[in-house]
C-alpha cells in the first residue's frame, strides 16, 4: 500500500482546519514541514486543485531541500491517480520528476534512501520485463541500505518490510517482514512530529500489519492491530474497512 489520501468524509471535516493550516503555514516557521505538506495534500482533494502543493514543492526545491521537494512530489504523483478523475500520465511524470530528484542526494542517509526505494517501488506498476525486475532489485536494495543506516527509522523499517511482504511467492521473506513492520509500529507509535523530520507512515503501517494477519487468517491479531489503529486513526476509511474483515463481517 501506498500514500493515499485520508477518506472524502475526513476530509470534509477538517476542511477548514486544513485550508487555514495550509495558508497559515506558508507564513508560520514553527509549523512542521510535514503537518505543512500533510496540510497542502488534504487541501489538494478537497478543492480539487494542487496548486498549493505544488508551489511547496517549488519552495523546497529553491531552498535546496531536496527531501521534502522529492516527497512533495511524488505526493503530486499519487494526488493525480487517487483524485475523482485519474490522471495516470500526469502521475507518471511527477513520479518520474520525484525519483530524479532523491537520486540525486549525494552521500544518501537512511531516510533519503528509504524514501527513493519507496519512489522507485511506486512506479513498478508501470514497468514491464526485464525492467520491472530490475528497477524491483534495484528498490530492495535502496531500502537495504537504508537499513544499514538507519535500523530505527519507522519509514526505514516500512520500507523494508512492505518488500518482504509483497513480492511474489519465495522472492520474500514473509517472517522477516513481519518482524520488521511490528518494529516499524513500535518507532512510529513514540516518534515526535517537530520541525524539519519526516513523520509520515504510521498509517500505511497499521494497513500493512493488518493486511498480512488477514493473509495469514489471523483473525484475532488482525482485529487487535485494527483496534489500536482506529483509535489513532478514528476516521480512516482503509483501516475501517480492514477492521469488518478482520472481525469477518
Amino acid at each position: 500500500p501506498y500514500l493515499r489520501p485520508v477518506n472524502h468524509l475526513l476530509l470534509l471535516t477538517v476542511y477548514v482546519y486544513s485550508i487555514s493550516l495550509c495558508s497559515a503555514a506558508v507564513r508560520d516557521p514553527e509549523i512542521s514541514r510535514q503537518d505543512r505538506v500533510d496540510a497542502c495534500y488534504a487541501e489538494a482533494f478537497v478543492r480539487k486543485d494542487a496548486h498549493q502543493l505544488i508551489a511547496l514543492q517549488a519552495e523546497y526545491l529553491a531552498q535546496g531541500d531536496i527531501y521534502w521537494a522529492a516527497y512533495t512530489e511524488f505526493l503530486l504523483a499519487t494526488y493525480h491517480q487517487y483524485r475523482d478523475q485519474p490522471d495516470e500520465e500526469a502521475s507518471r511524470q511527477h513520479q518520474a520528476a520525484a525519483l530524479s530528484l532523491i537520486a540525486s542526494v549525494e552521500s544518501p542517509s537512511g531516510e533519503e534512501l528509504a524514501l527513493h526505494s519507496y519512489i522507485l517501488g511506486y512506479g513498478l506498476q508501470w514497468s514491464h520485463g526485464p525492467a520491472r525486475w530490475m528497477d524491483a532489485q534495484r528498490s530492495k536494495r535502496l531500502a537495504r541500505r537504508a537499513l544499514e543506516l538507519d535500523a530505527t527509522s519507522p519509514r526505514v523499517l516500512y520500507v523494508v518490510a512492505n518488500i518482504e511482504l509483497r513480492a511474489p511467492g519465495m522472492l520474500g521473506n514473509r517472517k522477516e517482514g513481519l518482524e520488521l513492520m511490528l518494529r516499524a509500529r513500535d518507532h512510529a507509535r513514540d516518534e515526535v512530529n517537530s520541525g524539519t523530520s519526516p513523520h509520515w507512515g504510521l498509517q500505511q503501517i497499521y494497513v500493512s500489519l493488518i493486511s498480512a494477519y488477514l493473509d495469514q487468517e489471523d483473525l484475532a491479531t488482525a482485529q487487535e492491530i485494527s483496534q489500536e489503529a482506529q483509535v489513532r486513526f478514528p476516521d480512516d476509511a482503509e483501516l475501517a474497512g480492514l477492521a469488518l474483515r478482520a472481525r469477518g463481517a
